[in-house]
């Protein structure tokens, strides 16, 4: 599976946390972190942007894209927060998943805010 292999070599290392301090939260409470400590803010700038990388490879290769932005629109890391956080508590089984799986969480944010056609 070609999905696996980008996200495992781009996007893998930000999809996951690893530090212990990651690992004691949970998603919401990741995200909510991010809001006033740019360390958890970073990882999940680098979780977008490794999703945006598997999205053009699947482009590429004319596979359905994991979730679908109008136009060019970027969106701030900010605002990719604010997503994952309202995703975490509308969805709370996910929102208590362990923070390591932030990255998981975010795409399938994304993908709710962002469906394809």
């Amino acid at each position: 599976m070609r999905l696996g292999r980008i996200v495992a070599g781009v996007g893998l290392p930000f999809l996951m946390a690893t530090s212990v301090l990651a690992q004691e939260l949970t998603v919401v409470e990741f995200a909510r972190r991010a809001e006033n400590e740019e360390r958890f803010l970073l990882r999940i700038e680098g979780a977008a942007e490794g999703l945006q990388v598997a999205n053009i490879q699947m482009e590429r290769e004319g596979k359905t894209k994991l979730y679908c932005t109008s136009g060019s629109l970027l969106l701030t890391s900010d605002q990719l927060r604010v997503i994952l956080v309202r995703y975490a508590e509308k969805n709370p089984v996910k929102g208590t998943w362990p923070a390591g799986m932030y990255g998981v969480a975010l795409l399938d944010a994304l993908a709710e805010v962002f469906p394809c056609p």
